[in-house]
């Protein structure tokens, strides 16, 4: 068994999960959507997602820098050839251990330097203790042309919890906990939305993920979240943790 927030080898994570949802409902062929951040780090914990899900005809992934959800993604998830039934959003932290500390928020990258991880919450913690003012705008101009800025979305979603991020203990690990979060939530909303339109579709299942990456020790993975979807009014969302 697992307990929310507790850190465990992927593949034994992924395969609890995958459980669960058969002990819920036991005729389920798992067909997964991934949510996760683009950084090549995170391949460790895909080769484990793999071995639980892939044999039920692959993963759908998309992967985008701070694991943002946009409904398109879901809409293609959900169509028809894909039919995807259980959704994951991976978010994940660097650790590193300094003087008999963990450290979180870095990583050695595979060119030997020590960086940000997750690089773009990074951007955006900084930003937020820099420029507690700023306008912000999921879109900027560049080069004379109009391109949607992923850090100005992660903003946006974000700013409503800076105050919360800020005070924290650890803000790198308070952003990296509700970003995660917070693109669950999005996540769940628009599912409601489709399962709505067509109820046919239902179970969902919902679970959010940490990936706790090292350069010395091997991954680790903690379940933040963890929901079945039975219709699309909200008393149909019940939570398994």
């Amino acid at each position: 068994m697992i307990e929310k927030g507790g850190e465990y080898g992927a593949e034994y994570l992924f395969r609890v999960v995958r459980d669960r949802m058969h002990a819920a409902h036991p005729q389920l062929q798992p067909y997964l959507a991934l949510f996760g951040c683009s950084d090549e780090v995170t391949g460790e914990a895909d080769s484990a997602r793999s071995s639980v899900f892939a044999g039920y005809g692959g993963i759908f992934t998309t992967r985008i820098i701070g694991s943002l959800i946009f409904y398109q993604q879901i809409q293609v998830a959900t169509s028809r050839g894909h039919r995807s039934n259980v959704f994951e959003v991976n978010v994940h932290i660097g650790e590193v251990e300094e003087n008999g500390r963990r450290i979180y928020g870095a990583l050695v990258g595979r060119d030997g330097q020590k960086r940000s991880t997750c690089g773009a919450l990074a951007h955006v913690l900084e930003d937020f203790r820099a420029n507690p003012d700023e306008v912000l705008s999921i879109s900027k101009m560049t080069d004379g042309e109009k391109h949607l800025d992923f850090l100005g979305m992660i903003k946006f979603r974000l700013k409503p919890h800076v105050d919360q991020i800020l005070r924290a203990a650890n803000p790198v690990l308070a952003i990296t906990r509700k970003n995660l979060e917070v693109q669950t939530h999005d996540l769940i909303q628009h599912l409601q939305k489709t399962l709505t339109k067509d109820p046919d579709l239902a179970p969902f299942f919902v679970y959010g993920t940490i990936t706790y990456n090292r350069t010395m020790q091997p991954d680790t993975e903690s379940l933040e979240h963890f929901h079945i979807l039975e219709g699309g009014d909200p008393k149909d969302l019940l939570s398994l943790l």
